[in-house]
């Protein structure tokens, strides 16, 4: 799933990842990215940092503590060390700056999903983190009651093995 504001970018990432044989779903804002990933449940989700309303960067801990499991590739305009810094510390898989190469694109997203981009661990200290997100999702009307409890009942299950 591509989340960026500017739809341009959502065309170009669609058409290199469509012929790199990827499904792609878009979202525009942080607000339709979370409700798609709920919907769509992706593989893989890139994201922008700087996007109106909610940001990528409060994007990140919502995914991480919501859906810890899908990795996120950061790709942004952005090339200063400590915004790059601050996504991963807040659970980025992957970080390209715009502009990008096709073929590193491609690398990245395909090492990412074969998995040799370490995974984001899942702690105890990640309980709390859902239980918050689940509130401010629940606040947005973007998640039931009901669907908020399946995600933590995940995410407690995923952290007993």
């Amino acid at each position: 799933m591509i989340t960026d504001d500017e739809k341009s970018t959502t065309l170009l990432l669609t058409a290199i990842l469509n012929k790199g044989g990827y499904q792609v779903e878009t979202a525009h804002n942080s607000h339709d990215a979370i409700l798609k990933i709920h919907e769509f449940h992706p593989d893989l989700i890139t994201s922008d940092i700087n996007m109106p309303g909610l940001d990528g960067g409060a994007l990140l801990p919502i995914i991480r503590a919501w859906k810890p499991h899908i990795p996120v590739l950061v790709i942004s305009g952005s090339i200063d060390p400590d915004i790059q810094k601050k996504c991963f510390d807040k659970g980025a898989s992957g970080f390209i700056a715009k502009p990008f190469e096709k073929t590193s694109l491609l690398e990245q997203v395909q090492k990412i999903l074969a998995g040799e981009v370490p995974a984001y661990e899942i702690s105890e200290s990640i309980i709390s983190e859902v239980e918050l997100a689940i509130i401010i999702l629940e606040r947005e009307g973007l998640i039931t009651r009901e669907q908020s409890k399946e995600e933590l009942n995940k995410v407690k299950s995923m952290l007993k093995k």
